[in-house]
Formats: structure tokens, C-alpha cells, sequence
């Protein structure tokens, strides 16, 4: 069992380690992430792209595609090895990640 101490610590790595240092992941940059949680066994793990230094054509293009497309980075996790990563004992591997529109 995981404590919510434990997951804000989590949270506040993604944020120091990804977030912050604007780490790529599938060759986007995150401004944020949330979680959601839609059954007792799945937690999914969405980043936000950034803007922060991006052009207006950049900001309007990634706007047209949040609005109309809602792209978004996702990984979805089992809750049972999200207690393992978020106790460091694993951790999420980059081909994880995908992109909702991908089949």
C-alpha cells in the first residue's frame, strides 16, 4: 500500500524531472501532467504539451490540435505497479508513452 505522502512525492519528481528541465518524451515538452483514475485497477498518467518559448504559430497550432484533435501524451498504468514506480522500485519506460489517437 502507497501513502498520499507518497504519490506527492511522485507527482513532485515528474514535475522536477520532466516537467521543469523540459525532458522530451516522444519529442514533445510538458508544461504539466495530471492523473486520473477510472477504476480500482488503471491509472493514467496525462502530460499537457508546453508552450512556455514556443512561437504564436506553435501556440496556435498546438491549441487547434488540444481543442479539435485533444492530443494528449498518455501512459496508462496498473494500480499495482503504480505503487511499485511511485515507490521507486520501477518506473515508466519511454515506449510506454503514447499519444491517444494512436491506434
Amino acid at each position: 500500500m502507497i501513502t498520499l505522502d507518497q504519490i506527492n512525492d511522485f507527482l513532485d519528481s515528474i514535475e522536477e524531472n520532466i516537467v521543469r528541465p523540459k525532458k522530451r518524451i516522444r519529442g514533445c515538452t510538458f508544461d504539466g501532467f495530471h492523473l486520473e483514475v477510472h477504476s480500482r485497477d488503471n491509472v493514467t498518467l496525462i502530460m499537457n504539451p508546453a508552450l512556455q518559448g514556443a512561437t504564436v504559430a506553435d501556440r496556435a497550432v498546438s491549441l487547434m490540435k488540444e481543442v479539435f484533435a485533444d492530443r494528449t501524451l498518455i501512459v496508462d498504468i496498473p494500480t499495482d505497479r503504480f505503487e511499485r514506480i511511485v515507490r521507486g522500485e520501477d518506473e515508466i519506460r519511454d515506449e510506454e508513452w503514447f499519444w491517444n489517437d494512436e491506434e
